[in-house]
């Protein structure tokens, strides 16, 4: 969620608010109906932004441990065969096999587990000769679960990304639809309580603006909201419109 979005999402709460209190003193029954679909309109945003952030981190934690412990396992085990490797003058096997660990961060997440599967090849074919440099059997069994966890961290954020990608444009999609419930559909019920209900209008229209209090404006939601000369240097006041409804004057 951007910073426009989050604006926006606070004046939506703002709104509710508003409703919520107006529908306790009593309102018109279709007022309540447009409210309850504000309520599901907020809270499906609240889920999309929770889908959008939040697995997304836990996912990136998952892979950078499970890197983290590729990476040392296999340096380790390219050291142990390097030395194999020097003393028997198997300069091929030297050539494979190297590989640090700032040799591997230096690539690019989804090419260190292919260099590491190359090493771990290589270091399977000598296996009995490099055994007695303690590369056993287990340690190689336990480098490739590794680097096997380590792969499929990788492509489980790439899915992640692409599903936070559909994430955000469905959040974008929420707003806009929350707009048009506002301007279509709530907007013109509370133009007609203007005489009945007047301060009730009022905390309604004040409830319609969106602060933006610093942060880089973009996007088609800055279309509904236009920017106007701020009072101060450290808040912006965006005015959005309310249709059919009077414009009050403000202090100079």
């Amino acid at each position: 969620m951007n910073t426009t979005q989050k604006n926006e999402l606070s004046m939506i709460t703002a709104v509710q608010a508003v409703l919520d209190s107006i529908m306790a003193t009593g309102a018109p029954p279709l007022l309540g109906e447009k409210n309850a679909a504000l309520k599901t309109a907020r809270s499906r945003i609240l889920l999309l932004n929770a889908a959008q952030e939040f697995p997304a981190q836990a996912t990136m934690r998952m892979r950078e441990q499970a890197l983290h412990e590729a990476s040392d396992l296999v340096a380790r085990v390219s050291a142990m065969v390097v030395g194999h490797a020097r003393t028997e003058g198997l300069l091929d096997l030297e050539t494979i096999a190297k590989l640090t660990r700032s040799e591997l961060h230096s690539m690019r997440r989804a090419e260190r587990m292919t260099r590491a599967r190359r090493v771990l090849e290589a270091v399977r074919a000598v296996a009995p000769a490099v055994a007695p440099y303690g590369v056993t059997s287990d340690l190689l069994d336990g480098l490739e679960v590794s680097i096997e966890t380590a792969s499929g961290a990788v492509e489980s954020m790439a899915k992640t990304m692409l599903n936070k990608t559909t994430s955000t444009e469905m959040l974008a999609e929420a707003f806009q639809e929350v707009r048009e419930l506002l301007r279509n559909q709530i907007d013109p019920i509370m133009g007609l309580m203007e005489r009945t209900r007047p301060e009730a209008v009022l905390r309604y229209k004040r409830a319609r603006r969106v602060f933006n209090f610093g942060g880089t404006r973009g996007g088609a939601e800055d279309e509904e909201t236009p920017a106007t000369t701020p009072t101060t240097p450290a808040r912006e006041v965006v005015t959005t419109p309310v249709e059919k409804l009077p414009v009050e004057k403000q202090a100079a």
